[in-house]
Parts: C-alpha cells; sequence; structure tokens
C-alpha cells in the first residue's frame, strides 16, 4: 500500500512522467497508424487533427486555456516564434494544436533526445519536431513554415523561477537563423506556466549536476492544480538595426521580458493561479 502511495506521489510530483506518458501516448499512436497503412505513403494528417482537437479539448476544461494575440501569427509566409520554456511544454503543445486547426501547420525545434524516446522514429515526423540543428530549421523557414523555438531549452524549462527569468546562457542559434534569413519575429510565453508546476528548488545544485552528465529533465516539480493559463503572442519584433546576432538576441529578449512583465502577475501564486481559473470557470 505504501508503495503504491509512493508511485502515486512521484507522478504527481514529477513533470518527467507527464510528459514521457504524453510523448510515448502520441507516439504509439503514430506508429499504430502507420503499420495500418501497411506500406503506402504515410499521411498523418487525420490523425494530427484528432490529437490537435483532444489536445485543446483537455488544456482548455483544464486550465481553461486561451491564446491572446494569435492575430500577430501571419497566416501564410515564414514566422519564428520565440517562446519562454515552460516546467511543462503542454502549452506550445497546445498553441501548436490550435494552429494546426487553423491550417497554419508549424514545427517545434526539439531536442535529439526525442530520437531516443519509444516510439521516437514515428513521433518525430507526426509532431513536426525539428531535432537536426541550424540548417534544417533555415530550410524550414526558407519553405515559408512557422518555426516555435525555446532557446532556453530543458535547462530554462528546469532552472528558471517563478519570475519567469530567461536563462538563454549563450545561446545564439535562433538569432543566427533570424539574422541570416530575416523572418517575422513573435515573442511568446504562457501566463501562470510556473504555477501550474512547480519546482523543489532546494537540490538545485543536484539536479544541475546530474542534468550536466545525463541531459535529462530529471528534477521534481509538484502541481497539476487547474490554474488558468494563457499563451500571450506579441507584436513582431523589428531587428533591421541589429548587425550581430548577439545584438539580435538582446533585442528579442528584451522584448520578451516586457510582454512577461506587462502580462504576468510578479510574485504570483499557485492558489492565486487557481482563483482566477476558477472565476473564469464559473462565468
Amino acid at each position: 500500500m505504501i508503495g503504491y502511495l509512493l508511485i502515486l506521489l512521484m507522478m504527481w510530483l514529477s513533470p518527467t512522467f507527464w510528459f514521457i506518458s504524453i510523448v510515448l501516448g502520441l507516439g504509439s499512436m503514430a506508429t499504430l497508424y502507420k503499420k495500418c497503412q501497411g506500406k503506402q505513403p504515410v499521411d498523418f494528417k487525420r490523425p494530427r487533427e484528432v490529437c490537435s482537437f483532444l489536445i485543446i479539448l483537455l488544456m482548455r476544461f483544464w486550465h481553461g486555456y486561451e491564446i491572446v494575440g494569435l492575430q500577430n501569427v501571419p497566416d501564410k509566409g515564414p514566422v519564428l516564434i520565440v517562446f519562454y520554456h515552460a516546467p511543462l511544454p503542454l502549452d506550445i503543445a497546445c498553441f501548436a494544436s490550435q494552429l494546426y486547426l487553423k491550417k497554419r501547420p508549424s514545427w517545434s525545434v526539439a531536442d535529439r533526445m526525442a530520437k531516443i524516446l519509444p516510439f521516437g522514429k514515428n513521433l518525430i515526423p507526426f509532431a513536426n519536431l525539428a531535432i537536426e540543428g541550424i540548417d534544417q530549421c533555415e530550410q524550414l523557414l526558407l519553405n515559408g513554415e512557422c518555426l516555435l523555438v525555446c532557446p532556453g531549452g530543458v535547462y530554462e524549462m528546469l532552472f528558471s523561477d517563478d519570475t519567469y527569468k530567461l536563462v538563454w546562457n549563450d545561446r545564439l542559434g535562433f538569432a543566427k537563423l533570424a539574422l541570416k534569413t530575416n523572418v517575422t519575429i513573435l515573442p511568446a510565453f504562457t501566463k501562470n506556466s510556473r504555477e501550474a508546476w512547480s519546482p523543489l528548488d532546494k537540490l538545485d545544485g543536484v539536479w544541475k549536476k546530474l542534468y550536466a552528465k545525463t541531459r535529462w529533465p530529471l528534477k521534481l516539480f509538484y502541481g497539476g492544480l487547474p490554474v488558468k493559463l494563457t499563451t500571450v503572442v506579441g507584436e513582431p519584433i523589428n531587428i533591421a538595426d541589429c548587425k550581430t546576432p548577439t545584438e539580435v538576441r538582446d533585442k528579442i529578449k528584451k522584448e520578451l521580458e516586457i510582454l512577461i512583465m506587462v502580462h504576468q502577475r510578479i510574485p504570483n501564486t499557485m492558489w492565486m493561479s487557481f482563483a482566477e481559473r476558477f472565476k473564469v470557470f464559473s462565468i
């Protein structure tokens, strides 16, 4: 009995469990669908539509999920959307699902560890994951695609805090891409995402060492309450006056920080965000 309770506690605490569960679900669905198609060319259009609808339905039911500023995303043409990385990237999955149902498919830059996940071989094309680096991302933008990127990556997911601090370190790949392709750039983040799942920060030194050695998101979070989640998309960022990738990165970072400052209540708590969700839910 105690063992079962401990397992349930770990399931509740660990975002890794939830993330892997969702990945396994989507990956297994893609694999099953591909097998049903036999040797025919696989078209994931129908299962993508079903999954997108279900993801949005669940997120709206549990988190009252909505998007503010979706009109800033052009209906066609290349666009680079720069996200703040939430503790659990369900917000990006839901945002991409909303775009897909609007007939604006997008690609999400993902960690190469997606290759070694169960069903990863089929999950990558099914979920439109870009894992091959800057060359693939450049080609996607040249083809007129919409690309979602979190410059902070898994490190920001694990080690940012409730002030929504951007942890980009010295990453410049996305800035080089923006400078080279000269596409539309939009900042985006999800309000209250740090309150939906909050980290156990007391052992941050241990978690950082584990991440440095394994590159896996090995950190405990707690949460899962139905707090209100809202993805906010800002207006296009003008980088015409930027000459170097560092200047581009700093310009985008500043605009994203302003977007967070305007829309995110800081300090905030899980219970305050839950009250916000309850108010919306009761209307």
